[in-house]
């Protein structure tokens, strides 16, 4: 669906504080203009339980003698070097009348992920208390008191500034396959300037006797590098400082070996020890099982608002679920996240908090990417647009440099596309939002790198993009893209035999029959749309389309692929609420036999 920003308390300062004591309040003010602002308020006082924390400790904000409180009003948690004359964002922020995120009262479970009813808030006391929780945004923090409406806000009161006990710390933990073979990539970030960033490993849990030096950028990129600065948020308001990005190289890792490790730096800290397991060695019969989605996005943990699109302002609710039950499924051995990754927008403090939810699977399995709408749109991309709030792919390609054929190249010129192999499966990722047309860069990278797919080793070929091919959808945008990438590149997937081509986008869960120029045949491709990780729902259409065997958009979860044997698969939606399965399709590709038969003959003649 097209989305376009509403506006909200929280998206903006429009005017400088109104404190009496702030330096921002204009010098020219005579002694009964001063009595009579005093008299009205202006001995607010805003206090903090802590000036300095540790990442994830709760810290209580109180406010006093607000004489004049309404039920608009709210309290924000800034960067504190942000210049509050300007326009500018709150990282995050709760209603003083509720105490959360939502303007209204409710009576919603989160893990639910729906409002069920509302009700008008009484205007909140002069005295009272909320709760926060701030993951490590690396720098000093203070919160603002703000009143008035949304088009004339207030600043009646802020705290001292909050700092962080250990800002340097890493954090956002990511690891993900490397090209070919058995390379392995960490990523991470980290505050502060490094004294010889790393990773401690080894091959048993307690002793990291081996040392690898990590590559860093100590600024990934800076405000100038993101567009539409003009009107989007990205380079503006909702610009965060970035640590710096580091990663290091495994290679020549044995396969299917535990590695333990750690990450960081004598001078700024450790992260905590733990392990994950190398790639498999590519085998037609080795089982492999991933879980794969798209659209997840993020979710404060602590019910405060930020700048979403769904939910009433509340982030992606059910992303935590998903995240929680996939840290919690043994059974998955990587992710593949298709598309729409954080719900950043151009509000660049939520890939702080996206990283923080994941890294407990991050961490330990590879989280696999595709490039979205909402990481590449903007005005003079392949699709224009408003969807990524100016980030234009920069946010995505500094974290995720592994899914591109570039990454070292300029912003403007990655290509984030790729292919990887695992276990008995080729996958093959492509963006829709870059040119994909016959003749284009890409086009002509797809065509190569099905030239590559053995199945005499990796007889399940996946692909997968964001913007779907096939979708039952009531928008018309949907259909035109669909039928855009039907004329592009469908040739090119029967040809090649494509077992399941994955896409997101549209918020439900969509499984088609299989597929030859829009008609159920059996030796068609089998589409998935798996946008069901935490967005809010998409509209389903009353009649389902003719393709449709099964469609949903009631749950949210993720898809687990299970490739059990060179002929077999298995392709499950499980819920996020209890992890029960919602739908449940198997896949016998007796055809894989004489496609394993012909590349082992094409092998034998080399």
């Amino acid at each position: 669906q097209p989305y376009h920003e509403r506006a909200h308390p929280k998206q903006f300062i429009l005017s400088g504080p109104l404190m009496h004591n702030n330096k921002h309040v204009q010098q020219k003010e005579n002694a009964e203009d001063r009595q009579r602002r005093y008299l009205e308020g202006a001995g607010a006082v805003l206090n903090v339980s802590s000036t300095v924390i540790e990442e994830n400790q709760e810290i209580t904000v109180t406010w006093d003698n607000i004489v004049y409180a309404g039920p608009n009003d709210w309290i924000g948690a800034f960067a504190a070097d942000k210049n509050l004359t300007l326009f500018t964002s709150p990282i995050k922020f709760k209603f003083t009348a509720t105490g959360s995120g939502l303007k209204h009262h409710h009576d919603a479970k989160r893990k639910g992920g729906g409002i069920v009813t509302t009700t008008t808030p009484a205007p909140p006391p002069q005295s009272g208390t909320v709760k926060f929780t701030l993951v490590n945004y690396r720098k000093p923090i203070k919160f603002l008191y703000i009143t008035g409406n949304l088009q004339y806000p207030q600043v009646v009161a802020e705290t001292e500034v909050v700092t962080y006990k250990f800002p340097n710390r890493p954090t956002g933990i990511h690891i993900a396959f490397g090209h070919g073979g058995t390379t392995m990539l960490v990523y991470w970030m980290a505050g502060g300037e490094p004294s010889r960033p790393g990773m401690k490993w080894g091959l048993k849990a307690g002793e990291l006797t081996n040392w690898i030096d990590a590559e860093y950028k100590a600024k990934p990129y800076s405000p100038g590098d993101f567009c539409d600065t003009n009107l989007q948020p990205a380079g503006r308001q909702g610009y965060l400082e970035p640590a710096a990005h580091m990663h290091v190289t495994l290679p020549d890792i044995p396969y299917d070996t535990r590695v333990y490790y750690q990450i960081g730096d004598s001078a700024h800290g450790w992260s905590l020890e733990t392990s994950f397991l190398s790639k498999p060695k590519p085998d037609p019969e080795r089982p492999t099982t991933l879980a794969a989605f798209g659209d997840m996005g993020n979710v404060e943990n602590d019910g405060s608002g930020q700048h979403s699109w769904d939910f009433n302002d509340q982030g992606e609710i059910p992303s935590e679920n998903t995240t929680n039950l996939i840290a919690n499924d043994p059974l998955s051995e990587f992710v593949l996240h298709i598309g729409d990754i954080s719900y950043a927008v151009g509000y660049l403090a939520e890939w702080d908090n996206f990283f923080k939810m994941i890294q407990p699977v991050s961490s330990t399995k590879a989280w696999m990417t595709a490039i979205g709408n909402h990481e590449q749109g903007y005005s003079k991309s392949f699709y224009p647009g408003m969807d990524s709030g100016g980030e234009c792919g920069v946010a995505y390609n500094s974290f995720f440099p592994f899914a591109s054929q570039n990454p070292k190249a300029p912003f403007p010129e990655r290509q984030p596309w790729y292919d990887f192999v695992y276990g008995n499966v080729h996958f093959i990722i492509m963006s829709t939002e870059h040119d994909y047309t016959p003749g284009s860069t890409q086009y002509k990278w797809l065509e190569f790198a099905f030239t590559t797919v053995d199945r005499s080793v990796t007889p399940w070929l996946v692909f997968a993009g964001h913007r779907p091919m096939y979708v039952d959808s009531a928008f018309p945008g949907d259909q035109q893209v669909a039928k855009q990438l039907q004329g592009a590149l469908e040739d090119m997937l029967i040809d090649n035999q494509v077992d399941v081509a994955l896409w997101g986008h549209f918020h439900t869960y969509q499984r088609t029959c299989r597929l030859k120029k829009g008609v159920c045949s059996q030796d068609g491709v089998q589409h998935m749309v798996i946008g069901m990780a935490g967005y809010e729902h998409s509209p389903l259409p009353p009649k389902p389309a003719s393709f449709i065997a099964k469609r949903d958009a009631t749950y949210w979860g993720y898809l687990r692929m299970n490739f059990q044997n060179s002929t077999f698969g298995q392709l499950s939606y499980i819920s996020d609420q209890d992890g029960s399965v919602l739908d449940n399709y198997q896949m016998s590709k007796e055809q894989h036999t004489a496609l394993i038969a012909r590349d082992k003959k094409k092998k034998m003649k080399k």
